[in-house]
């Protein structure tokens, strides 16, 4: 028992459940003395409410008229010396004394009548189930409760009381003749010190039983924590050494993943490519993970500058992936194979993610990994740009009026035919001043504010127009501050996050 205790103090989790099985013991014994205390309670209703039906049922039996004449026949006290003396008083002494004994009532406790005197303000014995009357004796010390019941002329119970003879639990009920006018008032007691010997024991017998039921529910306890512990020592060793297997297996892929970050940023493009030929350019970039599925993308080609910013399929590793392919397949359609038609690098760009993907060019089965993306190209020499988006927009802002031009509503990956669904190609002349706007979807789609919904597109939009007078560098502390308050510390970043704006 002692090598178990120590065991038991040595270790967190069975502390844990001594500490527990202490509470519920503790607990148990509080319930037993309240099991207890109710039961003491619930017998005594049920005691009188026992007697108050003796009482109901014994008036019944009793006839109002010659009980008057009895009392009004013998005005003072002990008039009646016998039972027989008077056959009116003798036939009421019957019936309590029937009613006496068919209840099981004890011997100390008869059933009897009580008269009011108005004059004395006392109420005073008349007929009782007694082998000896007491007749007209004074009840000095009656309850108050009594007579107003009295007045009245209804019945009820006395709770727990004490008089001259002992501690009492009485009912009574009001004997009227017929216009309904008080006789006397007839009462049935019950000792309570007799009462309270046999309720104990009643109380006792079920405290006992549950005392048996705790006690085996402490032994199954006990052996419990036993069993607990010697299979804990049985696997504590093996635990551990699995748990330091998963740390190293965690840290390796931590390691990996941060590795493959520094690949992922190594190409993204550095902000004085995002500047160069324009006037001030700024992009916010908050992966969710480690790595992320959002990429943003330049290349300057003599007066052609190309700007993108991509959504792949998915985040962290996943989305990192398909980023990878993605910046690949920019660079080969536009470096490579020549194309300056956002429109065109767009639809070459899906015919090589399809290839990637080993995706049959002219199947019928829609794949779900794709990009979204807007792409633009800025002809300095016409002051001239043009876009293409799959599923994203591009938002210009000029003299304080902020219009969005949608992109194709389909992600790149996801047409069923090689020629299907062409990207649609917008082409506008560009001033100075204008601001230009690229974004994914994880900013709009970020829950948060009081009500934890979404941020909305038109939210951000309007925080869009609202911020775009100022420099780039204070557009893109705005837009950060925006979301982290929006955020207000209690929601998760539930994507990638990816702004990008420019300045013509």
């Amino acid at each position: 028992m002692g090598v178990l205790l120590r065991d038991i103090l040595s270790n967190q989790y069975t502390r844990l459940l001594l500490l527990i099985s202490v509470a519920v013991f503790t607990l148990c014994f509080g319930f037993i003395g309240f099991t207890y205390y109710l039961h003491i309670e619930g017998a005594k209703k049920q005691e009188l409410a026992r007697l108050q039906a003796i009482a109901r049922t014994t008036v019944c039996d009793i006839r109002a008229d010659e009980l008057a004449k009895v009392l009004t026949a013998y005005p003072t006290k002990d008039a009646i010396k016998t039972n027989a003396q008077d056959s009116l008083y003798q036939n009421i002494h019957s019936q309590l004394e029937r009613s006496h004994k068919n209840n099981l009532l004890l011997a100390d406790a008869p059933i009897y009548t009580l008269a009011y005197d108005s004059l004395s303000q006392h109420f005073f014995f008349g007929v009782a189930s007694s082998p000896n009357p007491f007749y007209r004796h004074t009840y000095p010390s009656f309850p108050k409760a009594l007579r107003d019941h009295y007045m009245e002329g209804t019945g009820g119970y006395l709770d727990v009381y004490e008089d001259d003879h002992g501690m009492w639990l009485s009912a009574f009920e009001p004997i009227k003749d017929q216009e309904g006018r008080v006789i006397s008032m007839l009462q049935v007691d019950k000792n309570f010190m007799d009462f309270i010997m046999e309720a104990r024991s009643e109380a006792i017998k079920e405290v006992l039983l549950m005392l048996g039921l705790f006690i085996v529910f402490g032994v199954f306890i006990y052996r419990t924590i036993q069993r607990f512990i010697e299979k804990e020592k049985q696997t504590k060793q093996e635990l551990k050494s699995y748990s330091q297997l998963i740390e190293q297996k965690n840290q390796n892929i931590t390691d990996s993943i941060h590795y493959a970050k520094k690949i992922q940023d190594s190409i993204l493009p550095d902000k004085s490519l995002l500047t160069k030929g324009i006037e001030d350019a700024f992009v916010l970039y908050l992966p969710k993970d480690i790595v992320s599925g959002d990429f943003y993308w330049c290349l300057h080609k003599g007066h052609l500058s190309f700007l993108a910013t991509v959504d792949c399929t998915g985040h962290g590793v996943p989305g990192a992936f398909m980023s990878m392919t993605g910046n690949s397949l920019l660079f080969e359609a536009i470096n490579e194979k020549g194309l300056t038609k956002p429109a065109e690098i767009l639809q070459e760009m899906e015919l090589g993610l399809r290839r990637s993907l080993n995706k049959e060019l002219d199947g019928k089965e829609e794949t779900q990994d794709g990009m979204d993306m807007s792409l633009i190209c800025i002809d300095h020499s016409n002051q001239k740009l043009s876009f293409a988006g799959a599923r994203r927009p591009l938002i210009h802002v000029r003299d304080g009026k902020l219009e969005e031009i949608k992109g194709c509503k389909r992600s790149i990956g996801n047409a069923f035919h090689k020629t299907a669904n062409s990207f649609e190609e917008h082409c506008l002349s560009i001033h100075k001043g204008d601001q230009f706007y690229m974004f994914s979807d994880g900013y709009p789609d970020q829950f948060g504010g009081p009500k934890g919904k979404k941020f909305m597109s038109r939210n951000f939009k309007n925080t869009l127009l609202e911020i775009s007078t100022l420099p780039s560098k204070e557009q893109k502390m705005a837009l950060k501050q925006q979301l982290e308050d929006w955020k207000n510390g209690l929601y998760e970043q539930v994507d990638d996050v990816l702004v990008m704006g420019i300045k013509i």
